[in-house]
């Protein structure tokens, strides 16, 4: 029998992926810790990469499970090896240049990994990973209006990646607008989350959280 563990990442600071919201499951067969476990991302399935470990359909290209696994690697192994990964350069090769890219994945970070993630994607129904990211989410706000209001220049302008691939056109000042409008709607729903909450009772699931934030 397999059982599953459900894991928030938060983006690290000071990385292009900073405050994005990332929801993985890892799957354990019944010979786990003889057999790796398989990993995979919630978030922005179908959507272009965010970085180059993280491969399509949620596939995530993380070594340690592929190469590295040993019966002596337990989930503080595997959570250590995704945010170093996650934390490095996003892209290798001559085609990525920071200064000229790193715009792009804050704009589709914030689109894909916080506001469709609550919106649409894995963390849009009720449950104990959603009231984790409400949390981040909560913290990580300045930061969200700050990148949006210092790239609103670029509005209108082609998102041109890397690869020299289009993902569509700055909107930096709607995505601002979306995100105030979250950040309501997470205040309301945090209220109504206490109000029916029984003092001193906790929800019976807990997911692993992980990450850094700004001080």
């Amino acid at each position: 029998t397999f059982f599953k563990i459900h894991i928030l990442v938060t983006g690290q600071y000071d990385t292009v992926l900073e405050g994005g919201l990332l929801h993985f499951q890892l799957y354990c067969p019944p010979d786990y810790p003889f057999t790796a476990p398989s990993l995979q991302l919630l978030t922005g399935r179908g959507s272009p990469s965010l970085h180059r470990v993280l491969g399509s359909r949620g596939r995530v290209l993380l070594p340690l499970l592929y190469q590295g696994w040993s019966h002596t690697r337990g989930l503080a192994d595997i959570l250590s090896s995704l945010q170093d990964a996650l934390a490095s350069q996003p892209f290798t090769g001559q085609g990525w240049q920071p200064s000229v890219h790193r715009a792009v994945l804050q704009h589709c970070t914030l689109h894909t990994a916080v506001l469709e993630g609550f919106q649409t994607g894995s963390m849009s129904l009720r449950s104990p990973v959603r009231q984790a990211a409400r949390e981040v989410f909560m913290d990580s706000y300045s930061y969200y209006r700050q990148v949006c209001t210092s790239n609103m220049a670029r509005d209108g302008q082609q998102m041109i990646d890397h690869m020299g691939q289009s993902r569509g056109i700055f909107q930096f000042q709607k995505l601002l607008n979306r995100l105030e409008s979250l950040k309501h709607d997470l205040e309301v729903e945090k209220r109504w989350a206490g109000a029916l909450l029984e003092p001193g009772k906790q929800p019976h699931f807990q997911p692993v959280v992980a990450g850094t934030s700004r001080a």
